[in-house]
This record gives C-alpha cells, structure tokens and sequence, in this order.
C-alpha cells in the first residue's frame, strides 16, 4: 500500500502547488492559496468545498512527504493552514448594530487545547446525535452546544436542544449537566475529576449570515406565538378550580363514561359489558371506593406516570429561554431587538445592565433603550433586524412594545393604526428616551434631541447654504 501511494504522489505537482501556495499566501490572498488546484474556492464557498480543497492540498504538501524535496514545504504548509482558518473562521457583529462606525468584524475564534465533541444523546431514546451517517455537518455541534438550533433525532424523530438532551463527560463517558454559558469554559467532571473543553468548529460568513436570518424568523415567529397564548388564556378567562373541584369534576367525568378509570383507585369497568346501567355501575362503585391501600397506589402509579412528561415540558421550556438568550446574543444584544425577547431573559438583560426590572414590560423596554443610547452616545434606530416581519399582525402591545425598545413613546390610548404609522415613519431615524411624546398632529417627536425635527431642517438648511456662499467666495478669488 504504501508503495501504490508513492507512485500516486507526484513530486513535480507538489513542488508546484508549493509554490503557488507562497506566492499567494505573500498576496494575502487566502483565497488564492485554497483555489491554486484550479476550483475557485471562497469564504462563500460551502465548508464541504473549502474542507475538501484543504485537504487535497495539505495532502501534497505536508512536510513529512514535500520536507526532502522542496526547502519550503514547512511555510507552504503553515500558508495553507492560516488560508483555511481565516476562510472558514466566523466574522464577529458589531455590538453597535452594524450601523455607523463600519468596522470590519473580526474573526471568533478561541484555542481548541483541551477540548472535545462530547457525546450527545436523544432524551427519550438514548441515541447518539450527530452521528457521522446523521448528514449533520460538524458545526452542528457548535450550534447545538451553544443553544441556537435544536434538533431531531435520526431514530425516534424526537425534537430536543441543548438543555434536555443527555451530555456525557468525554474523558468517562458518565452523565454530566451542561449549560451554554460553559461552552467556552473548561469544566470539570463529577465522576472521574477530569477538566476538558468543548470544541468550537468554525463556520464561514455565508453560513453564520445564514442562521442569523434562521434564528431571527425563528424568533419572531415564537414571540407571536407567545404573545397569541396569552391573548386566548386572557380572553377565556376560566375560574381557578381548588383541588377538591377538581376531583369532583374528574369523578363525574367518570360516571358519565367520559374518563375510562376511577379518579380515586384507578378501577375500569369491563368494557365488554353492555352499555345499559353503565353509569349506575360507576357510580356504585365511588360509593365504595373507600380502599386507601388501593387509592395511594393509584396515585403513585399517576405521579410516576406525569413525572417525565413533566420533566420534559421544564427541559422544553428551558430550550426555549436559552434559545431565546442565545439568539439575542447573537443578533448583537441591542435593546431594538429586546422586544423578542421572553420576560424571564428581558429581566436577566436589566440586570446585566444595571436597569430596573420594576414595572410592566413597555416599561423595561424604554429603560434598556435609554441605557443602550446613553453607552452608545447615539439614539436607538430601527433595522431591518430588529423590525418585525408583519407589523399589522401584531396586536397594540405588541407594538407599543416595539415602540419602547426603538426610544419611541407613543401616547396613552394609541390604536394600532397610529403606533404602525408611528413606527414607519420612524425606520430610518433615531429617537431617545427621554421624556416628551408625540407632537400636535399624530407626528413623533424624536425624544432627547433638544428641539423639534423642522428647526434641526431649518439649522441644516443654513449651514448648506453658507457653504454654498463660502463656495462661491473661493471661486472668485481664484478666478
């Protein structure tokens, strides 16, 4: 084997893609380097393509097979792996928003010493996700991880993410707990006292672009779910029911033959039986049913029963907040996209900023908006981001609620029609919390400014026109 391989590798080749590679990587031309075999490859480029370009390459090049043919095959091999680092490395956002100071992002990258693909695990069947037949690409695991996709499982199509699936140390493979915020930390194990890392795999421009306009769809859409929820639970209004109600209720659901086992000791009539005198057969035996034994049994076996059902709604409902958290994060944590934001991660946002977390959520919106433009030294804007996708669809608080996270503060009464037409008109400019709301008319007026919108036109104007006077006055003096 090893001689078939030597008669497949061809000196003159290697020597040849050594020295493109050099004369590119002297370009600063990542690109270049990976695009030297013929197959132009790009930061847009899927990873498939940029990984198999690498390694066709680094195939060629490394220095235990180019070392005694070419001086240069070492720095050859170094340029080829700084080229697919930088290609496949993802760009960081700008905290600001991306607006205004144009920076070009940097790199997130971190050292990957100590760090391993731990093994993740289907909750309810005990799978092995990410499995290399699964077709999941490896920053999957990244993904995962770090709470910003759940997944499906390959064998009983169960959907789960990061905080309800099973997490194994790497070291013993004993059950550990995981929470996103230790992705980048070193952790240790309970059971075998080993420190490992978990490994971060870089993703291009395209990709990480890609899932920050899945993750904002993803968003939206769930924060009209939840705000849907609430709307019906408040239009229905029903009483709360005390236990005892409740018991009542589930014993004549059983008399009338809607529930199938007594409420108190689990019994079921025979089904087989016919159906005439069946409700006097149920309701004999309530009348009987005074066996505590079998009635502390019953609700044994039901709370055993509830438990994991139980248990998964609390790991769904944490995937949903951490998810919720992790999207914020990654849409830059700018109070113009807090509105997305659940109530429990809106109190944790004012926290981290020193806000006030009394009051209602319009309330903590405008705070967080006054906070950010008071850092930032410039108002809050609307992008295309951190505007919702359909603003008629969304009821009066749901606006309002936008409105506040955007530095506008619409007056007491504001139907839907005005705060919409409040916010359109209000896309491209900037607005600050600081008292004051709208103007004579239905026009907003933008807040903290020191003046009204027609005098900063009026100073404009004139400023425009001296300069066009001092303009004139040059012309002159150098004709």
């Amino acid at each position: 084997e090893e001689e078939e391989e030597e008669e497949e590798y061809d000196p003159g080749l290697a020597v040849a893609m050594a020295r493109a590679v050099l004369a590119a990587s002297k370009r600063n031309d990542p690109e270049g380097v990976l695009s030297v075999c013929g197959v132009a490859v790009s930061c847009d480029s899927p990873y498939a393509t940029q990984r198999k370009a690498y390694l066709g390459l680094a195939r060629l090049l490394h220095p235990d097979k180019l070392g005694g043919r070419f001086a240069g095959a070492k720095e050859a091999f170094q340029a080829l792996v700084r080229a697919f680092e930088t290609l496949t490395a993802p760009p960081v956002q700008d905290a600001g928003g991306g607006r205004g100071k144009g920076k070009t992002p940097k790199p997130l990258a971190r050292s990957n010493e100590n760090c391993f693909r731990t093994r993740v695990r289907c909750p309810r069947c005990e799978g092995v996700w990410g499995t290399p037949d699964s077709g999941l690409q490896p920053y999957e695991y990244s993904f995962l991880m770090q709470g910003l996709r759940s997944y499906t499982c390959c064998g009983c199509l169960f959907s789960f993410g990061v905080m309800s699936a099973h997490h194994h140390c790497p070291l013993c493979q004993a059950r550990i707990d995981y929470h996103p915020s230790e992705f980048h930390n070193q952790k240790l194990c309970g059971s075998c006292d080993g420190v490992f890392g978990f490994k971060l795999y870089p993703v291009g421009p395209r990709i990480e672009a890609a899932l920050r306009e899945e993750v904002l769809s993803r968003q939206k859409a769930r924060q009209q779910a939840r705000q849907a929820q609430a709307t019906r639970l408040a239009r229905r209004a029903e009483p709360v029911l005390t236990e005892d109600q409740r018991g009542r209720q589930a014993e004549r659901l059983f008399v009338l033959g809607l529930t199938d086992a007594c409420p108190r000791c689990g019994f079921a009539p025979d089904k087989a039986s016919p159906a005439d005198g069946d409700d006097k057969e149920r309701a004999a035996h309530l009348r009987g049913c005074t066996d505590a034994a079998a009635q502390a049994k019953w609700r044994r076996r039901q709370a055993k029963k509830a438990a994991p059902l139980e248990a998964r709604a609390e790991a769904a409902a944490a995937d949903e907040e951490v998810q919720n958290a992790a999207a914020w994060a990654l849409l830059g944590s700018t109070a113009q996209s807090a509105w997305l934001l659940t109530d429990k991660q809106l109190d944790a946002a004012c926290g981290e900023r020193g806000v006030c977390t009394g009051g209602g959520r319009e309330e903590k919106l405008a705070r967080l908006a006054a906070a950010q433009a008071g850092e930032a030294g410039a108002s809050a804007h609307m992008s295309a981001e951190s505007a919702p996708a359909n603003l008629h669809a969304m009821s009066v608080p749901q606006l309002r609620a936008v409105c506040a996270a955007h530095g506008l503060v619409p007056p007491d009464g504001a139907g839907s029609e005005e705060l919409i037409s409040l916010l359109e008109s209000r896309h491209d400019a900037h607005a600050a919390l600081e008292g004051g709301g709208l103007e004579a008319g239905g026009q907003a007026r933008l807040l903290g400014g020191g003046g009204d919108g027609n005098e900063a036109e009026e100073d404009e104007d004139e400023e425009y026109a001296g300069g066009e006077a001092e303009g004139a006055d040059e012309d002159e003096d150098s004709s």
